[in-house]
């Protein structure tokens, strides 16, 4: 895959904390999408997340036209220059059809012991289906060279104790220094900088070549057109 330039982001909201996550809608095809309709999942060269291959059980979710997918390369691992970096998540399903969606990330220490959950959150108020940001804004920042877990659990209806989640995707972050950008890999950053290029010139989204270059780099070109929406605070 022909890498995408490097370059740095320019983080959207500086005043996120840790707390229940909203939905602010940054661009909206209003009723034109249709991803919440019902009529399967087409075939895909890359599963949607790194636990859930393509054509996996959706549990009690209903099948939609695209998968939910993490905005990520291939190989689900990427890197960020940046210490509180937006995730991107493509979520073919609104509020009426979601029971919780929860959010973590852990740090990925060689040695398991250290290894822990340094944030999590719970999104709310999804109102649209779409491309999704979701800040991260733990009380330690990303530290250098670290590598990270991501992990989004989305269930339709409420589980029991032990009971397999209905959606679960993750995904590999590694915090590199600004001074270091390796461009032998994915930067999610790139996925922020283009929407926030996008926003300060007015554009929109479906009729972008960025974007449209972007998500063909992705192998997510199904998704031109797509909500793209910024979880901000209560």
């Amino acid at each position: 895959m022909k890498l995408l330039k490097l370059s740095l982001v320019l983080v959207l909201l500086s005043f996120l904390s840790d707390s229940a996550l909203n939905a602010q809608i940054l661009y909206s095809q209003n009723s034109s999408s249709s991803s919440s309709s019902n009529r399967g999942t087409p075939p895909t060269r890359r599963g949607p997340g790194g636990t859930r291959p393509p054509g996996s059980p959706l549990g009690d979710c209903p099948t939609t036209e695209h998968e939910i997918s993490v905005i990520a390369p291939p190989n689900f691992h990427g890197i960020t220059t940046v210490e509180h970096p937006i995730l991107w998540v493509y979520i073919p399903y609104t509020r009426d059809q979601i029971h919780e969606i929860n959010f973590r990330v852990e740090n990925r220490d060689p040695n398991p012991q250290n290894r822990k959950t340094i944030y999590r959150n719970t999104i709310t108020s999804l109102e649209q289906s779409g491309i999704i940001g979701i800040p991260l804004y733990p009380e330690t920042p990303f530290l250098n060279n670290q590598v990270y877990e991501w992990v989004f659990v989305l269930n339709c209806s409420e589980k029991r104790r032990g009971i397999p989640h209905d959606i679960r995707l993750n995904s590999l972050i590694t915090k590199m220094p600004v001074t270091e950008p390796n461009t032998d890999y994915f930067s999610y950053d790139i996925v922020t900088n283009t929407v926030q290029a996008i926003l300060e010139n007015n554009g929109t989204f479906a009729d972008d070549p960025t974007w449209q270059a972007l998500l063909k780099e992705l192998e997510l070109e199904h998704l031109i057109g797509e909500n793209v929406i910024l979880l901000s605070p209560e």
